[in-house]
This record gives C-alpha cells, structure tokens and sequence, in this order.
C-alpha cells in the first residue's frame, strides 16, 4: 500500500491518518490495539528506532474511528519534542512505522508516513538560503507591496538608478575601472605591486621584532613549556593522569545492562516507581503458595519438624501465671451454685415421684399388661396380607394353629375355637411349605 509524503516545518505539530478494510470485502472496517507505543519512527533507513514514545498522540482520544467514521484512524507527532535529544533535525528522511495492529483479525504492520523536516528559515537543508528572518540583515528580501516578480522589480529599480546617474551599468563598470587605474597610477605601481609593498612590510615588522614567524611561535611554545614547568608537569603526563581517572570512572560505573548508564537508571525509576511512595505499591503484592510453603516449613522448624520437641523447652512464665489464675477467677465468678431450698425442693421431686411408683394398684398393673399384650404390635409380621397382629392375636393364632388345622389338596385351614369359622388359611406347594398366607381375623 502506498502512503503520504509530508514536508513539515520544524517544531510543527505532524497529524497522521490512515484506512482500514477488510481482507475479503474490502470495505471500510474498525481496528484494536492502538497505542502510542506502536509507533516507530526510523530516521534515514537506519534500523534504530526513535527510544522515546513523547510527543505522540491519538487522534480523537484513542485514535480509533476519527471523529465516528469507520475505518479512518489517526495520531499526530509533535516534531518539536526534543526527549530523544537531537533526534529530530532539518534533512534527513524520517519514516514512521505502526507495529502492531489487529484488523479483520490479523496482525498488521504498516509505514503510516514519511516526512522531511523543513528549517523555518532556511528550508530543507542543503538550499542556500539564509539563516536570518526574512527582511532581516542576511535574510531574504520581502515585497511590502506583494510583488513577486524579482526580475522585473529589480530590472526597474536598476533602469532607475541608471536615469537618475545619467548612465548604464557598463558605463559605471568603466568609471569604476578608470579611478582605479588612476589610484595605481598615483601610487606608481600595480594591484601585484601593492600585494608586494604589503608583505614587505610584514616582513619588515618581523625583522623590527627581530625575529621571523617561525620564530615567533617558537617562542610561543617555549611559554607553554614553562607553564607546564611550573605546574611540575608535562602536557602528557596531564593528559595520561585525565585518561587514567576516566578508566577508573568507567571501572567503578561497570557495563551498562542497556544502551546506557542514563538507560539503566531510567529503568530502575520505572520499577521502583512501582513501589509507590514509602512501600505503599508492595500492598498489592497477593499472597501465594510458595510464601505458604516457606512460612509452613519455618514453623515445623521452630516447633522441632513436626514432632513439636522444641515446645519442650520452652519455660513457664509468671505471664502464663497471671492468666490461669484470671480465667479461674473468671470462671470461679461465673459459677452459680443451687441454694439449699433448690436442692430441697429437687428432692422433694424425686420424692414425690417415687411415692407414685410405691401407688400403683393391682388393676393399674393389670392393665398394662393387658394393653401390652392387646395393643402392642409386634415389630416384625409376618402376615402375607401385611397386617401386624398385636402379642394377643400372635399368641391366639399360634393355638388355633397347634389345635385346631386340617389340610385339604394344597390348602392348610385354621379354625376358630367354634371348630367351623376360618381364621387363617395356607397355601401349600408340592413340598408341603406353605408360600402363601390369608388371615381371616
């Protein structure tokens, strides 16, 4: 895919849009995973990116769907943010690089951009145009009228300067060249005579002082040395004892871990950063299971590794005194002891139901027994029709079947004791074992 080419003006703020589509329609779709720490910018083809992510910004808040349209994103680079010092500059070709996106589910890599930065005097550079402001002293000359044609504004103002001299310019050129012959005339030599005149005289000054340029720089050089005499020193020695202090410098500073030793400590501010102000950042440190682990294993430790023989020699304390000798007081306190007339009056109960016991009559007795035998069930029938005869009724039946059975075919029949009336009746197999039993009553 192509992109756009800017030639932005130093310190300018630089917008940057760009499209999405999807991969099998090609319409316009959103985008995720926008940040300003996707944007890479890489200057003349080098393969260092800028280090640091200031001055980068999304459009629109989160530069996703400028201003509501699907499809259309957008940043901007503000080319006066110096963090990364001198990185931006006037000239070189600078390439800006988004790394990564997610759009219709693939990961995208893209160039946003590229731009050459501008001088705000001078252009892109390699021009020749002037450092100064326009209209300044060595700037660039400015219409105050608007005029734009320099060679015909020029050209006027020429002719005009030419009318009011009664001249041309190759008539000036020739003025200018006659007063000039005139002065080497009045002076009785040449432009290469006068050049001549002026290095005699140099080389008379040399001669005044008594010496020559050679000389004199000799001299100059043997000052230095005296300093250096002076200073009980020599230039070199100087020099070997600067180079010795910065080897040990880098000794005691060590390698950086990163591109630098300003790296490295940024990089340390960022975690301790994370602790947060007097350790307040370790709050949100959560408990895990090796810290479970070690604190467990401390603590079999302490307490003989398990078999708690370390507690042995631990002494009693006057502490441990104090607190027995509270709680029993405590409890003694609390306890609330039955009064002489609770306990009687207990008694006197217990009296009271004894006495009823010692009451009881012959036919309350009876009646028990009779309600035991006439009432109670058995717990386990064994009736076929289900029902739980009572201890009379077992007992009745039980007779009736010992006195009063006879056996016709497989049917086992048990009479009341008026000899005619069926009780209960067995069914009998092959084997003589009843399977079957009917209760009449």
């Amino acid at each position: 895919m192509g992109y756009p080419v800017f030639y932005p003006v130093e310190g300018d703020v630089l917008p940057i849009l760009f499209d999405t589509f999807d991969g099998g329609t090609g319409a316009s779709i959103t985008m995720t995973g926008l940040a300003v720490t996707d944007i890479e910018i890489y200057a003349d083809g080098g393969a260092t990116q800028r280090a640091s992510d200031a001055g980068y910004t999304l459009l629109d808040t989160d530069g996703i769907d400028f201003d509501g349209i699907t499809g259309i994103h957008g940043f901007s680079i503000d080319l006066g943010d110096d963090t990364d010092a001198g990185f931006f500059e006037v000239g070189p070709w600078y390439h800006v690089v988004v790394s990564a996106i997610t759009v219709d589910g693939q990961t995208v890599n893209f160039v946003a951009a590229a731009f050459r930065i501008a001088s705000a005097t001078r252009g892109l550079a390699g021009t020749a145009l002037p450092a100064a402001a326009a209209d300044a002293a060595g700037g660039l000359p400015i219409s105050d009228a608007g005029g734009l044609d320099l060679d015909t504004q020029i050209g006027t103002d020429i002719d005009a300067i030419l009318v009011d001299t009664g001249t041309t310019l190759d008539g000036k050129i020739d003025t200018v060249d006659t007063v000039v012959d005139s002065i080497l005339v009045d002076t009785g030599t040449t432009l290469d005579a006068a050049l001549a005149v002026v290095d005699a005289n140099v080389d008379a000054i040399l001669v005044d002082t008594g010496t020559t340029l050679d000389a004199a720089l000799a001299v100059v050089d043997a000052n230095v040395d005296a300093v250096l005499v002076d200073t009980g020193t020599t230039l070199q020695d100087e020099l070997d004892g600067i180079q010795a202090d910065t080897e040990d410098l880098q000794t005691k500073i060590g390698t950086p871990a990163g591109a630098s030793v300003s790296a490295d400590i940024a990089a340390i501010e960022a975690q301790t950063d994370d602790i947060g102000i007097a350790g307040a950042g370790l709050t949100a440190i959560p408990w895990n299971a090796a810290w479970d682990a070690e604190v467990e294993s401390e603590v079999d430790d302490a307490l003989g590794a398990g078999t708690g023989a370390s507690l042995t020699a631990i002494p009693w304390n006057a502490a441990w005194d104090a607190e027995v000798q509270s709680e029993a007081a405590d409890a003694l306190v609390a306890y609330d002891p039955p009064t002489a007339a609770e306990l009687v009056s207990e008694i006197d109960a217990v009296q009271t139901d004894i006495a009823a016991l010692n009451d009881l009559s012959a036919a309350a007795v009876n009646a028990e027994v009779v309600d035991v035998l006439r009432t109670d069930t058995i717990p386990d029938s064994v009736a076929a029709d289900g029902a739980q005869p009572t201890i009379a009724q077992a007992l009745y039946a039980l007779h009736q079947f010992l006195m009063e059975k006879g056996v016709i075919g497989t049917t086992l029949t048990v009479r009341k004791p008026d000899g005619s009336t069926t009780l209960m009746t067995f069914t009998l197999d092959d084997a003589d074992a009843p399977t079957d039993i009917t209760r009449t009553s």
